[in-house]
Order: structure tokens, then sequence, then C-alpha cells
């Protein structure tokens, strides 16, 4: 149910539109960099995913956040009705990036660099090991007191960053993001579109295969 979700990265999903509505903003200290670029060679959905590029120096930091309307410091999106879902990506990095990456969001009541609605990658059961993992965060993660987000209005609609040494130049890479309504549950049953696929021996096939929970909500297989 795509209704239910909101793009952000992603090719399959309806959502903003990079470059009209948002902008995906890069930042670094000054003795760190940082570039990010659709890769077509290295994806999970649609074409192409973000990579990433990122050197960051001792003491120091570097990410890139996607703003709403970020020459508008006003204007705000009301993601109120997302406050029981969740946040939810593919993410692949080098192994030197473990427990390093922090993704966040950030509402307009707080000053970038001062929020505290921000979390540890690591924590949601994506390791930093060169392979491609699924990674949901549900949003209340992000909410609350603190310098933490307030759904009604929110200014960063993600936020990855790295503030440790990289220990030289570094990769990862984000595709299908986007924000849920739903946080799927456990992985209930298989569905394979045509409804039965033959491969012979040394050819290729194409065929659709999706993941869902008992709510027949769509989780990454």
């Amino acid at each position: 149910d795509l209704t239910s979700e909101l793009g952000i990265l992603s090719e399959t999903i309806p959502g903003i539109t990079l470059d009209t509505d948002s902008e995906l903003i890069p930042y670094a200290g000054s003795l760190s960099s940082v570039f990010a670029t659709n890769d077509p060679d290295d994806y999970r959905e649609g074409t192409f995913s973000i990579r990433t590029n990122i050197n960051v120096a001792a003491d120091d930091y570097a990410g890139w956040a996607i703003k709403w309307w970020p020459g508008l410091s006003a204007v705000v999106k009301d993601m109120s009705n997302f406050y029981d879902g969740s946040l939810r990506f593919w993410f692949k990095g080098e192994p030197d990036l473990d427990k390093k990456v922090i993704i966040g969001i950030r509402s307009s009541n707080v000053s970038a660099g001062a929020e505290k609605s921000k979390v540890w990658l690591h924590n949601y059961n994506a390791p930093c090991d060169n392979h491609w993992h699924p990674v949901t965060i549900p949003i209340r993660h992000f909410t609350g007191t603190l310098d933490r987000a307030d759904l009604s209005r929110i200014k960063d609609l993600f936020n990855v960053a790295i503030s440790s040494n990289t220990g030289g130049a570094k990769t990862f890479y984000i595709d299908n993001l986007r924000w849920d309504t739903r946080i799927p549950g456990a992985l209930d049953r298989i569905t394979v579109s045509p409804a039965e696929v033959s491969i012979p021996k040394n050819l290729k096939q194409n065929f659709i295969a999706q993941g869902l929970d008992s709510n027949l909500s769509l989780i990454h297989i």
C-alpha cells in the first residue's frame, strides 16, 4: 500500500521531489569531506542507489541531510501521522565505518547540530560489512523531549553522519529510503509473480518475489 509510505530516496514509492521541494545537502567539518551521487552499478531498488564517499578526520564530522524546502526556514512538513511508523531503507557500508554511522531527523524548533533526534545505525541490525542490509527504525525513537523531533514541523527528513575518524576515504550506500506509517512484523509469507516460475539451467528468468508480514506489510527479503 504505497499510500502509507512517503518516498524520500525511492524510485518506486511516490514522495518528495529532490531539487524541487527538497534537497540533498552535504556538510563536513574543516578537516573532512563528503560526496554523494547516484550509483547505477550497486543498488537494491530501481536502477541506482546513493553512493557516499566520506573521509572524516579525528574530532571532526561529515554527512548529508535531505531538507524540506531548504531555502525557506519557515516551511516545514507535518509528519505526525508517521508517529507509530518507521524510517526504512537499505544500507551497505565498508567495515571501517561499523559502529560509526548516525541516522537522524530534525524539526524546525531545534537548531541544526543541536538535535538529539538521532540513533546509532548498528543498533538496528545493520553492520558495515560490505553487504546490503534492510533497516527499520521506529519513528518514536526520534521523538520526545530534550531537543528531539516534533513531527508536526519536520525540516530534515533524513540525516546520515559520521563523527569518528574513518581512517581515510570510505564508502557507503543507501537505497529505497522512505517513511512508513507501519512497522513491519516478522516474515509471514513470500509471494512470487508470475505465480509459477521455471528457470532452465544456465538461463535467466525475470520474476518478482515479495516478503509480507501477517498484516500484509512489505518486508525486505
